[in-house]
């Protein structure tokens, strides 16, 4: 029973069905349970024989069908031509259609390979906020802090103890309210990873692609981006940012699109 319910999991979440909290949930099990990868890798694979077999199937079903037009009647005069035409129009047809089913399953392909390379190679970058944007410490418990700094304080310290523990989802609305309490790119920068991780690309997208000056290291920022576009399953603009990267920085994304 328990396996049924871990391939009714995997399921949803190849096929794209699972909400934001299951997602996250899936993701930090393939990280740490190797049996649960196991199962995961071979339902994709599983995924993958059927489609070659669906291919298969329809490109028999079409030689018989073409087979079937050469070994036609001998026309009687003046139907060569109609015939003919009929013939050809019918194997371009099936052509047509062939080809429009490889570059499907070719696509199909390409979006498993991204979301697989995001979930075995996405190394997290830990922050860990000591001051606020004006230099001021951030500690609960530093008297020289107004009400307002204190509640920040407070506030950053969860958003970065959950984030650095990755629970993304629980650090969002902390994030949330800091961005809107202290002015500052590092917690937009770090709650569009959070919304990268939990599956809120739209989001994530218009977080990262804005200009962070100084504040934000910038392979961090270009990594992000390239992981960001990975598990959008863009394979080649993930891999022209990720290559722009410092030769031992986050190596492992970038190892696996080589292969």
């Amino acid at each position: 029973m328990e396996n049924e319910k871990d391939i009714s999991l995997l399921e949803s979440y190849i096929l794209k069905t699972a909400d934001k909290q299951s997602s996250e949930e899936i993701r930090n099990r393939l990280e740490q349970d190797k049996e649960f990868k196991a199962l995961y890798h071979e339902l994709v694979e599983i995924r993958h024989g059927v489609k070659l077999s669906a291919l298969s199937d329809k490109k028999k079903m079409l030689e018989v069908y073409d087979q079937q037009l050469a070994y036609t009647s001998i026309p009687k005069a003046g139907q060569n031509n109609v015939i003919g035409k009929r013939k050809w129009m019918a194997l371009a047809a099936s052509i047509l259609l062939l080809a429009m089913a490889g570059l499907w399953f070719a696509n199909q392909n390409s979006s498993l390979k991204g979301e697989d390379i995001f979930v075995e190679t996405f190394e997290p970058i830990r922050q860990n906020v000591k001051v606020n944007h004006r230099g001021v410490r951030l500690d609960p418990e530093n008297p020289t802090l107004s009400e307002e700094e204190k509640t920040i304080a407070y506030k950053t310290e969860k958003a970065y103890l959950f984030y650095n523990a990755e629970a993304y989802d629980k650090a969002l609305p902390y994030f949330d309210e800091l961005i809107l309490l202290d002015n500052s790119e590092v917690h937009l920068f770090y709650r569009s990873i959070s919304q990268l991780m939990t599956g809120d690309l739209t989001e994530a997208r218009k977080g990262l692609y804005r200009n962070y000056g100084d504040e934000i290291d910038n392979s961090d920022l270009i990594y992000i981006r390239g992981m960001l576009e990975l598990r959008e399953n863009k394979i080649e603009e993930a891999k022209k940012l990720l290559e722009t990267l410092p030769k031992n920085y986050k190596p492992k994304a970038l190892e696996a699109l080589g292969n």
